[in-house]
């Protein structure tokens, strides 16, 4: 279904290319806040299809931008699913809880966004990892163009408090 969204044999062939070298770390990504594997599976063909779906205008991005855009996909459609179990077991969802972290790599502003709430990092990796204008990336996340804006404020104070932590000054 995804190849079918794809326009030319070019971008099936890029976008063949993107899935064999992120697949595996979507789903091990996806594993770590998942429990079932058919559910992590579930979080990366979703997060794959939403690629297809958005490649005429992805395409042109470098594939670190592409991965960052899959990462917040995959932390997005994980956070689908962990609400839809929390309502089929009557338990209330805890939107605080820490999603995926990644592991502190020695880059000052990679370890610093690692340390952001999920919302906080999505925000910034959309508007400025991916490129999205801001009121795409509030449509991204199912957020008016006014409450995107206001997050992406408080998403680069959080960011500017976290290099500030390590002496840097932006």
């Amino acid at each position: 279904m995804c190849m079918t969204a794809l326009e030319s044999a070019e971008d099936r062939r890029l976008f063949e290319d993107i899935y064999r070298a992120c697949c595996g770390r979507m789903l091990a990504l996806a594993r770590r806040r998942l429990s079932a594997q058919a559910d992590a599976e579930d979080a990366v063909q979703q997060s794959f299809l939403a690629l297809a779906e958005h490649f005429s205008r992805l395409a042109k991005l470098p594939e670190t931008q592409l991965e960052s855009y899959l990462v917040v996909t995959v932390e997005r459609k994980c956070i689908d699913i962990l609400r839809q179990q929390a309502r089929r077991d009557g338990a209330p969802f805890d939107e605080t809880a820490a999603l995926v972290t990644p592991p502190p790599c020695g880059e000052p502003v990679a370890d610093a966004m690692g340390r952001l709430s999920p919302r906080y990092r999505e925000a910034l990796l959309l508007r400025y990892g991916c490129g999205y204008s801001a009121r795409e990336t509030a449509a991204l996340m199912d957020m008016s163009y006014g409450a995107g804006q206001k997050l992406q404020q408080r998403a680069k104070a959080a960011l500017r408090q976290e290099l500030e932590k390590e002496g840097l000054t932006v």
